[in-house]
């Protein structure tokens, strides 16, 4: 009788997990994200930076309401895509994602109406 403990009981981010988030939630990747880590042993930070809650308020694509089977980690890193890095705090059992470099918060565009140059009225005659 084998009394060692399983990889994925040592190691909690590498427990195989094979989720379908429900259709009828219409997930941000937040709530996706909460879903996965639900009975896990971990949370999610909440939003510190304008960056993680851009990520954080996305809706969630289509193509990832069924994800698995694969690693807690693995699943995570795909909902979140490939400019974040999961980041875990072992001590707090937390998970956290922070912008991976390379990759930088999207310019806010101004309106075309701002962008033209400004001319002074010519007086009426």
């Amino acid at each position: 009788m084998n009394t060692a403990p399983e990889a994925e009981q040592r190691d909690l981010m590498a427990q195989i997990i094979d989720v379908s988030i429900p259709p009828n939630m219409h997930p941000s990747v937040q709530d996706a994200m909460q879903y996965v880590l639900s009975r896990s042993g971990y949370t999610l930070c909440p939003p510190s930076t304008v960056h993680v809650n851009i990520l954080y308020t996305r809706p969630l694509p289509s193509a990832q309401y069924k994800l698995g089977p694969m690693s807690l980690r693995n699943t995570l890193q795909v909902l979140a895509g490939p400019a974040w890095q999961v980041k875990v705090n072992e001590v707090r059992r937390d998970v956290c994602f922070v912008l991976r470099p390379g990759y930088q918060l999207p310019e806010t565009t101004k309106p075309a109406a701002l962008d033209q140059p400004r001319y002074p009225a010519r007086p009426h005659p």
